[in-house]
C-alpha cells in the first residue's frame, strides 16, 4: 500500500481536473450501455432461439447457479453506465446551476424526443405483442419510461432536474448530511425490492402479493446524483480523496465485481428451488439491476474510471467524439435496437450466430444513431428536437 501510495505522489503532476475526464467517461458510459442491451439481446435472442439455457453450477452443493455466463457478466458488470450519467448530470447542476426557465429548456431537451420515440415503442409493443392494454396502461408504460430500452433513465433525469436545485443547495450547505440522507434513501429502495424477493421466495410469507419498486422513481439513484452535486461543489476534496485512497478503491472495486456475480448467482439459485416459473422468468429476476452489489458496483467502479481518467489512460478521440452525443446515442439506442432486433433474430440458428449478432447490434446501434444524427443536422435541422437538441 505504501509503494502504490509514493507511486500515485510522483504521477499526481500528470493528474488532469475531475471535469475534464467527463467528455471520455460520457463515451464510455455510453458504449457501456449499448454493450449492455445489445448483451440482453443475445440473453434473449439465446433462449428463444435455442429453446434450453446452458448452467453452470457451483462446486460441492454450494447455493449458486448461473445460466449463460458469457452474456450475464457483460449485463452485470455495464451496470455502471446509468449511475455515471446520473453523477453527470449532478456535477453539470452543481456547476451550472439553472434558473427555472434554463430548467424548463433542459425538460424540453429531453421530454420532446422521450415522448416521440416513446410513442414508436409502443405502437411496436402493440403490434408485435397483440397486446390488449388499454389506454391508461399505455399511458403508464410511458409514464414509467418502459416504452423503449432504457427510458427509465430520462424519467429518472426529469426527476433530478426538479429536484435538482434544492439538493444542490443542501450539498453545498451540509455536504456530508446530504450524502448519508442520499445513500439511507437509496439503499431504502433496494432493501425494500430485498423484503419483496424474498416473500416471494418463500422466505416469509405476509399475506398479499407484493411488487418490487418501479426503476424510474427518484430514491433508486438518489445516491448517485448526490454524489455528482458534492464532485461539483468540492472537487478539489474528491480529487484528494480517490488520490490518497486509490488502491484501495482498486482493490475493492474488484471485490464488489466478485461479489455482483455471486449474488446473481445465489439469487437465481434460490429462485429456482422454490419456483414453479419458466426458466427464462427466473433468470430475469436474478438480473434485476436494483441489487445491493450492482449500486456497490457502480460507486467503486465509476471512482476506478474517474481515477483512471485523470492519468488521461482514457484519452481518445473516439470516445470524445461519443462522449459529446451521449445523450442524443442513448435517445436512439431503443428506437434502433428493436428492429435490429427483429432482423438478426431471424439468422440467429446456432450460438455462433448469437456471438455475431451481438457484434454487429454493438456496432450497428452506434453506427446508425451517428449517421442519423449528421443526416438530421444537415439535411432536416427541423426534426433536431427528435435527438434532443433544442
Amino acid at each position: 500500500m505504501l509503494i502504490c501510495q509514493k507511486k500515485m505522489k510522483v504521477c499526481q503532476k500528470n493528474v488532469v481536473p475531475v471535469w475534464k475526464v467527463f467528455l471520455e467517461l460520457r463515451g464510455v458510459a455510453i458504449l457501456a450501455v449499448v454493450i449492455n442491451h445489445a448483451a440482453f439481446f443475445g440473453i434473449t435472442q439465446y433462449r428463444f432461439a435455442h429453446g434450453t439455457i446452458q448452467s453452470v453450477k457451483a462446486p460441492f452443493g454450494y447455493p449458486w447457479e448461473m445460466v449463460m455466463p458469457f452474456w450475464i457478466i457483460i449485463q452485470e458488470i455495464t451496470r455502471f453506465a446509468v449511475p455515471l450519467f446520473i453523477v453527470f448530470a449532478g456535477h453539470y447542476l452543481a456547476c451550472f446551476t439553472n434558473s427555472w426557465k434554463g430548467t424548463l429548456r433542459q425538460f424540453k431537451k429531453f421530454i420532446l424526443p422521450f415522448a416521440f420515440w416513446s410513442f414508436i415503442g409502443l405502437l411496436y409493443i402493440y403490434y408485435f405483442f397483440n397486446t390488449s392494454l388499454n389506454f391508461r396502461q399505455f399511458f403508464l408504460i410511458t409514464l414509467m419510461g418502459g416504452a423503449q430500452p432504457g427510458y427509465s433513465f430520462i424519467v429518472l433525469i426529469l426527476q433530478y432536474y426538479v429536484l435538482g436545485r434544492l439538493l444542490s443547495k443542501l450539498v453545498k450547505c451540509r455536504p456530508l448530511i446530504s450524502v448519508i440522507i442520499a445513500a439511507i434513501s437509496t439503499l431504502l429502495y433496494v432493501g425494500t425490492n430485498y423484503f419483496v424477493w424474498m416473500s416471494r421466495v418463500g422466505v416469509f410469507n405476509v399475506g398479499i402479493e407484493l411488487r418490487t419498486l418501479p426503476e424510474s422513481i427518484f430514491p433508486r439513484f438518489l445516491f448517485f446524483f448526490v454524489l455528482g452535486l458534492w464532485i461539483g461543489h468540492y472537487p478539489e476534496k474528491f480529487k484528494t480523496l480517490i488520490h490518497k485512497n486509490a488502491c484501495l478503491i482498486y482493490f475493492l472495486a474488484g471485490i464488489s465485481a466478485v461479489m455482483l456475480i455471486c449474488e446473481h448467482g445465489i439469487i437465481f439459485y434460490a429462485i429456482r428451488q422454490v419456483s414453479p416459473e419458466m426458466e427464462f422468468w427466473k433468470l430475469m429476476k436474478a438480473l434485476e439491476p436494483w441489487k445491493i452489489t450492482t449500486n456497490i458496483w457502480s460507486f467503486l467502479s465509476i471512482l476506478v474510471l474517474i481515477r483512471l481518467g485523470q492519468f488521461q489512460l482514457l484519452s481518445c478521440s473516439y470516445l470524445k467524439k461519443l462522449g459529446k452525443i451521449a445523450y442524443q446515442l442513448y435517445i436512439l439506442n431503443g428506437p434502433c435496437l428493436l428492429p435490429l432486433s427483429i432482423v438478426l433474430g431471424f439468422v440467429s440458428v446456432s450460438p455462433a450466430f448469437d456471438w455475431i449478432n451481438f457484434i454487429c447490434l454493438t456496432f450497428l446501434t452506434v453506427l446508425i444513431p451517428v449517421l442519423l444524427i449528421k443526416l438530421i443536422i444537415k439535411w432536416a435541422p427541423i426534426l433536431k428536437w427528435l435527438i434532443g437538441y433544442v
